[in-house]
C-alpha cells in the first residue's frame, strides 16, 4: 500500500503577505492562489502584522509628502520626523492605516494564521537570534516557523532564504516547485 503524502505546513515571512496584500509581486500571488487551491495550511508570526502596519504606515507617510509636493531628497532627509516630528501622521490617520490593512488582510488573507505569541516562542525566538546571524525581526520568523513544525518557509528575502536553511526548506516564491520537491523527497535537500 503506497503512503500518502502529508501536506506541508508553510510559512509566509512578512513580506510574501504582502506581496499579496498589496497585490504585488506576480510570483508571489500565484503561489499563494495555488497554495489556496490545494488547501494548504499557512501559518505567519503575530509580529508580521505589527511589520505590516508599520510598512503601510511609512507608504502613507511618504504618499503624503509626495502630495505635498516634496522631492525624493527632501523627503530622504525627512526620514526621521517620519514617527515623531511635525510630518508624522496623525491618530486619525494611523487609524485609517490600520482599518485598511485590516479589512486587506480579511479579504486578500483569510487562510493565513496568525498563532499567538507565547513564553515558549519567545524563547525560541531569543535562542534563534542568540545563535545566528539574523536580526531580531527575522529570528522571528525563522523562530515561528520553527516552533510551529512549518515544513517550507517562503520569503522575498533570498539572504533570509540563505540564513534560514539550515533550519527550514526556506526559498523564495520562484523556487517553491523545488522546495515543495525537497519536502516531498523527490530532490536532495541543498
Amino acid at each position: 500500500m503506497v503512503e500518502e503524502r502529508q501536506d506541508p505546513l508553510l510559512y509566509l515571512d512578512t513580506n510574501a503577505l504582502l506581496d499579496v496584500v498589496d497585490n504585488r509581486r506576480q510570483a508571489t500571488i500565484q503561489l499563494y492562489d495555488r497554495i489556496i487551491k490545494r488547501n494548504w495550511q499557512m501559518i505567519a508570526s503575530p509580529f508580521a502584522v505589527l511589520e505590516m502596519i508599520e510598512a503601510k504606515q511609512a507608504d502613507r507617510w511618504a504618499e503624503k509628502m509626495v502630495a505635498s509636493g516634496f522631492t525624493f531628497f527632501q523627503i530622504q532627509r525627512r526620514v526621521g520626523a517620519r514617527r515623531t516630528g511635525r510630518d508624522a501622521l496623525t491618530r486619525q490617520e494611523l487609524n485609517e492605516v490600520y482599518e485598511s490593512l485590516h479589512a486587506a488582510m480579511l479579504t486578500r488573507l483569510p487562510a493565513v494564521t496568525f498563532p499567538t505569541f507565547t513564553e515558549g516562542l519567545q524563547n525560541r525566538a531569543e535562542d534563534v537570534c542568540a545563535s545566528t546571524n539574523l536580526d531580531a525581526a527575522d529570528s522571528l520568523h525563522l523562530a515561528t516557523a520553527l516552533h510551529y513544525g512549518c515544513d517550507i518557509l517562503i520569503t522575498s528575502d533570498s539572504d533570509f532564504v540563505r540564513l534560514a536553511r539550515p533550519y527550514v526548506i526556506a526559498t523564495t516564491p520562484d523556487g517553491f516547485d523545488r522546495a515543495f520537491e525537497e519536502f516531498d523527497g523527490h530532490v536532495e535537500p541543498r
